[in-house]
């Protein structure tokens, strides 16, 4: 009776260490995943002379309205990445058309153009015609693993797919965030992304606590929602007590920190 009311201690105390370990490495794996993600971002820019991609992009069904004030943002942040970008053939047409939310964005200039079989073809080497489907590529500048490509929601472009993190039994994507080199994070960004129904909050990055400026300024926030599939409030994150916006941050894995938001 005594061994046996020994054996049930030690593994209440063990459970939890056990769990605990678990949830690390897998926390662990997802922060990688970021770290990979980066990179390919990083390969992205040295491709096309140091532009970072866009969190946010309009395509048109008409070639035509590319000249519209609608598509001004679009087409300015197109042509600085292709300066020879034919508008009146659309580029060589992805076969996407709308809006482009961060997390799209993400799937789309990393990944490319989607081929046939649903796969992600990186970009034609044709400078004005960069969409255009078969001959000479670049990229993809980050395999994605199709398995976690998803669509979860009905919101945003039905086309465009969107990438979960690792954990097990993800739902939520990735969300990503440009500061455009610097020059800011955009409201419009956030906008969209809490019009997709992703976040519930417009401004959907993270500040420094005591201040307005925000977590990498320079770059870009991925922010992966956790095991709770939520992103939570987002806002003042306090880095050096680990103190989060709301529970439902706490578990959030980004790349401005080593491990989830409050251990």
């Amino acid at each position: 009776m005594v061994v046996v009311v020994i054996i049930g201690v030690l593994i209440a105390l063990i459970t939890p260490a056990i769990f605990a370990s678990v949830r690390k490495a897998r926390e662990a794996a997802v922060r990688t995943d970021i770290t990979d993600l980066e990179k390919g971002i990083t390969s992205f820019k040295t491709e096309f002379g140091g532009i970072a991609p866009p969190s946010y992009i309009n395509f048109p069904s008409n070639p035509a309205d590319w000249n519209t004030s609608t598509y001004a943002r679009s087409r300015a942040i197109i042509r600085r990445i292709w300066p020879q970008f034919n508008f009146a053939a659309n580029g060589g047409d992805t076969g996407l058309t709308g809006e482009l939310n961060g997390a799209e964005c993400l799937v789309f200039f990393l990944g490319g153009v989607p081929d046939s079989s649903g796969g992600l073809d990186g970009f034609s080497k044709n400078p004005s015609q960069p969409f255009k489907k078969g001959g000479p590529r670049v990229g993809p500048f980050y395999n994605f693993d199709s398995g976690r490509l998803t669509k979860p929601d009905a919101s945003g472009n039905s086309k465009a797919p969107e990438y979960l993190d690792p954990l097990p039994g993800q739902i939520t994507p990735y969300i990503y965030l440009s500061s455009y080199d610097g020059r800011g994070y955009r409201s419009e960004d956030g906008t969209k992304l809490q019009t997709d129904a992703l976040t519930t909050s417009a401004t959907p990055w993270y500040t420094q606590v005591g201040g307005t400026q925000k977590f990498k300024p320079k770059t870009h926030q991925i922010i992966s929602p956790g095991s709770d599939n939520k992103y939570g409030t987002f806002g003042d994150y306090d880095g050096k007590n680990f103190k989060s916006p709301s529970i439902d941050d706490e578990d959030n894995i980004t790349n401005f920190s080593s491990a989830r938001l409050t251990p």
